[in-house]
């Protein structure tokens, strides 16, 4: 949103989206600063509030909601471009027979290492503006649930989550793990090893600092 245009919303009392349902881009036309391009730009908004575009579509965490919550990062990941895509699944993916370090990606790609973690935050980035307002409130929910059952996100664990929801994980799951915990940090993501409750034993302290931490984190989404 530009600032002309979010400066004639302040000043017409609108202060939420929610508020621009019951206006007409007409309402708006006779205001100073109000010209042609701010008007289009309106009229543009006013059709993705009216689509319910900024809705959050998944409100709470469910393991047979995750195929939907999934879409929308597989969505955001199809955007960027082919060379970003490429670099942030091979760093997030996990997999010891692929390069996946800032240096081996740096090789690859023959990129210098600093250029390669720009393009891999940008590409997380990326994906958290176009998908953080679907997301938010089952990424919470996400790290509530594993908080309150000391079970830690990992890849097995998720693996087993998307043959429940029979989801279609159209990439690894270790890939995902990584993402949501770079999404919410508030998730507590255990890559390797401790995979259900049984497995937490001595780690389980650990989680438990995490979800103090999450706690507090949880007032200001992570996005």
């Amino acid at each position: 949103m530009s600032a002309r245009l979010a400066n004639v919303l302040e000043r017409n009392g609108v202060v939420r989206l929610a508020d621009l349902r019951e206006r007409t881009p007409f309402d708006f036309k006779r205001l100073a600063n109000c010209g042609p391009a701010t008007c289009d730009e309106l009229a543009r908004l006013m059709i993705r509030v009216a689509a319910s575009e900024f809705q959050p579509v998944v409100r709470s965490f469910s393991i047979t909601k995750l195929a939907p919550a999934l879409r929308p990062l597989d969505d955001a990941l199809a955007a960027l471009p082919e060379d970003w895509r490429n670099m942030l699944l091979l760093h997030l993916s996990g997999d010891p027979s692929e390069p996946g370090t800032l240096t081996e990606l740096g090789s690859r790609f023959r990129l210098t290492r600093s250029r390669i973690g720009q393009i891999v935050e940008s590409s997380v980035e990326e994906i958290k503006k176009s998908a953080a307002l679907k997301m938010r409130g089952y990424l919470d929910g996400m790290a509530a649930y594993c908080l309150a059952q000391l079970c830690p996100l990992s890849p097995a664990l998720l693996s087993r989550w998307l043959a429940k929801s029979r989801a279609s994980d159209r990439h690894r799951s270790g890939f995902y793990v990584r993402l949501f915990g770079k999404l919410n940090p508030a998730i507590p993501v255990w890559l390797h090893g401790q995979d259900s409750h049984q497995d937490v034993g001595a780690g389980s302290g650990n989680i438990m600092r995490h979800g103090n931490g999450a706690s507090r984190q949880r007032q200001g989404f992570a996005f």
